[in-house]
């Protein structure tokens, strides 16, 4: 009988072979699960990430597009108030020519306030309402101007009349323009006797840093951009008629410079040109 042979394990050379194929085994496996890895974070974890945010994105948007309204009505605003003058009784100006004057003011705050409701109404729809909003805007100007108008005019006859002191800024600024306090009167008075129905303005520019003279027809036409009032006054009949004939306007404007608080129109000055 032929003898069964007997193993006696791998040679030498079968066990170099069969350890380098188990390296190489382990190095693909690892490189396996390593490019698996890489795959995971570096393509399919940011597709579907990106793929989520999309999707939240993109209910967001239909959500912000069925809730638009919502989201476009802005807080209501603060209405403008009308102020309170604290008024001395007038030389020259009587006490139902200013009760008169403060109640037409307070139409012009009134109506400021009722535009920009409107304006704000019938933004909901501009392409319905565009010409109703052009006119509300022009008319806007208006109603604002001649709210503010007002109140620098009625607020130049409050603490009753004070006078200018000669080394003030405001007089020392006048007297650089037009020489003298009573030049500067007389040119402005002039100003005051331009025909038709608006405001003679004294305005600050800090850009040329000088005075100017300038006529504002109505309540808004003529105002010039960037320029701060300090002297704002009321050329519309109804500001005197009840006291002086349209033929006798210059006694109104007299009147009125007898009652002005000359050291709160520096204290304008003085605030526009440091501002």
């Amino acid at each position: 009988m032929r003898k069964a042979a007997q193993w006696d394990g791998p040679s030498e050379g079968s066990a170099s072979i069969i350890t380098t194929g188990l390296v190489l085994s382990i190095q693909e496996n690892t490189f396996l699960v390593m490019s698996t890895y890489t795959l995971l974070n570096v393509v399919v974890k940011p597709f579907f990430g990106l793929c989520y945010t999309l999707s939240i994105k993109s209910n967001l948007r239909k959500f912000f597009r069925q809730n638009a309204k919502i989201f476009l009505q802005l807080p209501p605003m603060t209405d403008y108030q009308p102020q309170k003058f604290n008024l001395p009784t007038l030389s020259g100006l009587s006490q139902k020519t200013i009760e008169t004057h403060i109640k037409l003011y307070e139409g012009y705050v009134k109506n400021v306030n009722l535009i920009l409701s409107q304006i704000e109404e019938y933004s909901q729809d501009s392409a319905k309402n565009a010409y109703a909003l052009g006119e509300l805007q022009r008319r806007f100007a208006f109603e604002f101007d001649g709210m503010r108008n007002h109140e620098y005019y009625f607020g130049a006859l409050e603490g009753g009349a004070q006078p200018l002191p000669s080394d003030s800024p405001l007089a020392l600024e006048i007297a650089k323009t037009w020489e003298s306090i009573p030049q500067f009167m007389a040119r402005f008075k002039a100003l005051t006797l331009t025909r038709g129905i608006g405001w003679a303005a004294l305005l600050y520019d800090p850009a040329g840093d000088r005075l100017l003279m300038q006529w504002v027809d109505e309540q808004h036409l003529g105002h010039l951009v960037g320029l701060h009032p300090i002297i704002m006054l009321d050329m519309w009949e109804h500001s005197y008629f009840l006291d002086y004939a349209p033929a006798d306007k210059a006694k109104y404007v007299d009147a009125y410079f007898e009652n002005f608080n000359w050291a709160k129109i520096n204290e304008w000055f003085v605030h526009a040109r440091t501002a």
